[in-house]
């Protein structure tokens, strides 16, 4: 709503989000490169960070950073550059000059190997040619016949000190492009490998009429010493840029590793212990199974003015499947009414039905009767009679009781 200063909107109210942003575009097959090699590695790519922001969490303050700050990271390839005002980023460029540069030119204009050319900047180079007697000398390789030469050592220097000016040039019209040198009250940061060279503060501070300091990491107490030196500057700021981003207030980054180890300690606390059988319970974990559901039968006791349900006709019943084995395996459930477990109703007492008049005593249904049941409980069938001689013996039986 025109309200400037809100780094994280997050819960608060309005009516239009507006954002000043700085958009950094690159091709992508570089990406993909970058990424592919580190998967190759066997790590995972969680994100993807502009670099001069990883080595400002690093190198700058947030003061700084408030007040306007130009970071310069003079990397192997390139140098980056990254002006920072209010707190964010507001200009990035990438220059194509780096130390390795100055290696190949010492190379070159000494005619040593490279590996020599190196080694010559790191332990006798300087950037400014005026920091050294025009007597001093070093002894160098000749590349291809071995042959060694001494020089004098300000020609090293004047070799640097060129390329570096270049460089500090090119951040300088970069600079006058973005047009915020009058914002800059915090000055010019110098970090990465290249800082190191002796006179290369001094030599920005001449070209940029600036403050300039080295940047290295801040705040790095009870890590390595190594660790503190510039040229780790940029994997210093992007652990702590990953770290910022992952517990920020309003940000889920850290949320399903600390869900899933705390949701279990909860969960482990407040479960029912017969849900959760003791460890050691069983000696096979896939012998353990729940027990069995069995639908509750205690009838619900309705209130005395409540009438109780009558029975219905049952209707037609459609002709069912057939039923197979694993019909059986289901356990039966309670009734549902729209996703809602209902309780057993009052059971049903069907109305009593009259007794039936008893019939007329049969003679002859009775002796049939009993003589099939002696003929079941009779344990010897050798002695038994046949069942027509039985049959006969009960017809005179009877002829002879009615006749009396």
């Amino acid at each position: 709503d025109g309200q400037p200063g809100f780094r994280r909107p997050i819960g608060v109210s309005g009516q239009h989000l507006e954002v000043e942003t700085h958009v950094v575009t690159g091709k992508a097959s570089f990406l993909q490169n970058a990424v592919q090699c580190v998967e190759l590695a066997g790590l995972h790519v969680e994100a993807l960070v502009l670099e001069p922001i990883a080595t400002a969490e690093a190198v700058t303050t947030p003061d700084e950073r408030d007040m306007g700050v130009v970071l310069i990271d003079i990397g192997g390839g390139t140098s980056d550059i990254a002006v920072f005002v209010d707190g964010s980023i507001i200009y990035s460029s990438v220059l194509p000059v780096g130390g390795n540069h100055v290696t190949r030119d010492i190379a070159i204009g000494l005619r040593t190997p490279f590996e020599t050319a190196e080694k010559l900047k790191i332990e006798s180079g300087f950037a400014m040619p005026g920091m050294v007697h025009h007597t001093d000398t070093l002894e160098v390789s000749v590349a291809g016949s071995g042959e060694r030469l001494r020089i004098q050592r300000s020609l090293l220097g004047e070799i640097i000190g060129a390329r570096m000016s270049e460089l500090f040039e090119l951040s300088r019209e970069a600079m006058l492009q973005a047009g915020v040198k009058k914002r800059l009250p915090g000055g010019i940061i110098i970090s990465g490998g290249g800082a190191l060279l002796p006179g290369a503060l001094d030599l920005g501070s001449e070209i940029f009429q600036m403050p300039v300091r080295l940047g290295f990491p801040l705040d790095t107490q009870g890590w390595s010493e190594q660790v503190s030196a510039p040229q780790f500057s940029t994997g210093v700021g992007l652990c702590r840029f990953a770290l910022q981003q992952r517990f920020a207030p309003g940000t889920q980054g850290a949320l399903p590793a600390l869900a899933s180890t705390q949701g279990r300690r909860v969960w482990g606390a407040i479960a029912p212990q017969q849900l959760i059988p003791p460890p050691g319970t069983y000696a096979d974990e896939t012998s353990y199974s729940a027990p069995a559901y069995t639908t509750p039968t205690t009838p619900v006791k309705l209130p005395p003015d409540v009438p109780a349900p009558v029975a219905a006709a049952p209707a037609p019943s459609a002709p069912q499947p057939e039923q197979t084995m694993f019909d059986n395996m289901v356990p039966p459930s309670p009734a549902k009414s729209n996703g809602v477990v209902s309780a057993p109703t009052r059971p049903i007492v069907p109305s009593p039905v009259p007794a039936a008049t008893p019939a007329a005593p049969n003679r002859g249904e009775d002796l049939r009767s009993e003589m099939f049941r002696r003929e079941e409980l009779s344990d010897d069938s050798a002695e038994k009679p046949s069942w027509w001689q039985r049959l006969l013996a009960k017809l005179r039986e009877f002829i002879g009781f009615e006749a009396s």
